[in-house]
């Protein structure tokens, strides 16, 4: 006897096969081409200092900024406000890239484990083979160069964060010597606020500085 499926017979037999017995076509599927990197590979001091640099170049170049616009306020009070919102723009992300969290502060802290341990291993090794010493010498170097780059970071972050308060202060002291017409006092508080720039912006050379021979660098290039 010769069966006839109709079309809707077909269809409910497909669905009547159990989960279990249809194929599992998830296992040929090939992996991604690009997987993402392992967790917890360590930092790298290239990165770090470029990282480091980068934030000395913008603050240079909010520096070279303010003077342009210290200059133009002396025609136009309104640039003064502008400049001092530009400035405290700069400083508050300054102040949250100097973080305790931040990637440069973890990053330099995780550098400072990892050469900490391989100077263990060194002076271990050391005492059966002298030549160790001179390399346990040398990540003791990195180490207290390091080390000297996060106190700085520290001291910047207070830094910045005392500034962001004083030009919020000067912004409202400047925003009634606009509204008086007293451009004497307008630039004298933009010109204290550029003090206190320049006063950074020299630590945070000292910071690429001391993060340049943590990675081992016989000297840094800083404008």
């Amino acid at each position: 006897m010769r069966l006839h499926f109709t079309l809707a017979a077909m269809i409910a037999l497909l669905f009547s096969i159990p989960a279990w017995a249809q194929t599992d076509t998830s296992a040929d599927t090939p992996p991604e081409a690009d997987a993402p990197p392992e967790a917890g590979a360590p930092p790298s001091v290239s990165e770090l200092f470029s990282n480091v640099e980068d934030l000395a170049q913008e603050l240079q170049s909010q520096l070279d900024t303010l003077d342009q616009q210290i200059a133009e306020s002396e025609n136009s009070l309104e640039a003064a406000d502008q400049a001092l919102s530009d400035t405290l723009a700069t400083v508050a992300a300054l102040n949250g890239r100097l973080a305790e969290d931040s990637e440069i502060w973890t990053d330099l802290s995780a550098l400072l484990d990892e050469w900490e341990e391989r100077r263990r291993q060194n002076i271990e090794r050391a005492a059966s083979d002298a030549r160790y010493q001179a390399t346990a010498d040398a990540w003791g170097e990195r180490i207290e160069h390091a080390i000297a780059a996060r106190g700085q970071i520290s001291e910047q972050r207070i830094r910045a964060q005392s500034l962001v308060a004083q030009i919020e202060a000067e912004r409202e002291i400047v925003a009634e010597w606009i509204a008086l017409g007293n451009a004497d006092a307008v630039l004298q508080s933009l010109n204290l606020v550029r003090d206190q720039i320049t006063a950074m912006n020299e630590s945070m050379t000292a910071v690429v500085e001391s993060v340049g021979l943590a990675g081992g660098q016989e000297t840094v290039a800083t404008e």
